[in-house]
């Protein structure tokens, strides 16, 4: 049976997660889906050090002159990043997002340049940057404004939808700032961490059906990097197999009739306890195998969604809760 879900936009399923985690993706959201593109292509450098240097993207081709200096990031994936592999001194610009534990996944590594937190076309022109990212989301009189205000290159990355996209995203910012040799160890120690995840999944397991879902009706079927990584584990995204493409809205009989082993939902802080109400005061959920067994799995919206190498902190969490039991932990 093939479900006929509303179609949705990634931007609108994070936007039924929490409205203050489309900051999550930089400085403001268009109405519109972004354009669906090929990941970022790099051309051929020339120079004594790789430079310039230039890619690919939903922009048409981006030139970056010269070794940046002063690197204005304003979205949660690139902090994440650039964080770990740029030199602080060259970083004069991260979003405010990274400061805020709820979303931020580099909470730690952002504290130290709390100073240097911005958000908005002014601070950043302010900064005099020479290389800018911002989200692929962001309004096109946004980039206009940008444009007019400073001749640094800006940069959008669009696509994040399995992790190959994600491991590209972040090898291209490590090319355009001239870090390749950091870049390579932040994306071996990523494929490392979930290769060691899977390896931990019982021989012989029996693939656990699956199903993104919580109090907004949204759930992520193919073509989603959630469902990449549930393939990933060896999992079934129930949702994908019944034919939801992308983003879409169910209902819970819809999930009933499902009948997943796993109920996977993203959750803000403080929201947990409401949450887990939700679920298990619903009769129609309990019915299923997951409200018989306690299978609901709340995943902290941080986690959920990561579009950066912490995606194997997902990993991780979803192999230890749907797969192991205590002692295997």
């Amino acid at each position: 049976m093939k479900v006929h879900a509303s179609r949705i936009s990634a931007k609108e399923i994070l936007c039924g997660l929490t409205l203050t985690s489309l900051i999550l993706y930089g400085l403001s959201c268009s109405k519109e889906s972004p354009q669906e593109t090929s990941a970022p292509e790099r051309v051929a450098e020339s120079g004594s050090d790789g430079f310039p240097r230039s890619i690919q993207t939903i922009d048409g081709e981006i030139v970056v002159p010269k070794k940046p200096q002063r690197i204005v990031s304003q979205t949660l994936l690139t902090d994440e990043v650039l964080l770990e592999i740029c030199p602080t001194d060259r970083l004069v610009g991260i979003h405010t997002v990274s400061l805020d534990p709820a979303f931020s996944n580099c909470l730690e590594l952002a504290e130290p340049l709390a100073e240097r937190a911005i958000n908005g076309t002014e601070a950043i022109i302010s900064l005099e940057p020479d290389l800018v990212f911002v989200a692929s989301f962001s309004r096109a009189e946004v980039i206009d404004q940008l444009q007019a205000g400073c001749e640094a290159p800006i940069v959008r990355f669009s696509d994040f939808d399995n992790l190959d996209q994600i491991r590209n995203n972040i090898e291209m910012t490590g090319y355009l700032i001239g870090e390749e040799t950091a870049t390579e160890v932040l994306v071996d120690k990523m494929d490392t961490r979930i290769r060691e995840a899977v390896s931990r999944i019982p021989k012989g397991a029996t693939p656990p059906k699956v199903v993104s879902f919580g109090p907004a009706s949204y759930t992520a079927g193919g073509g989603t990097l959630f469902d990449d990584i549930l393939k990933t584990i060896g999992a079934v995204n129930l949702a994908a197999v019944n034919g939801v493409d992308r983003f879409g809205q169910i209902g819970t009989e819809q999930v009933a009739f499902w009948n997943p082993d796993w109920v996977i939902c993203g959750v803000d802080p403080g929201a947990e306890e409401s949450t887990r109400d939700w679920f298990f005061e619903n009769p129609v959920l309990q019915a299923t195998r997951a409200g018989r067994e306690d299978h609901l799995l709340l995943v902290p919206n941080r986690l959920y969604t990561a579009a950066s190498q912490h995606v194997a902190d997902l990993v991780e969490l979803l192999v230890e809760e749907i797969y192991l039991t205590e002692e295997d932990q």
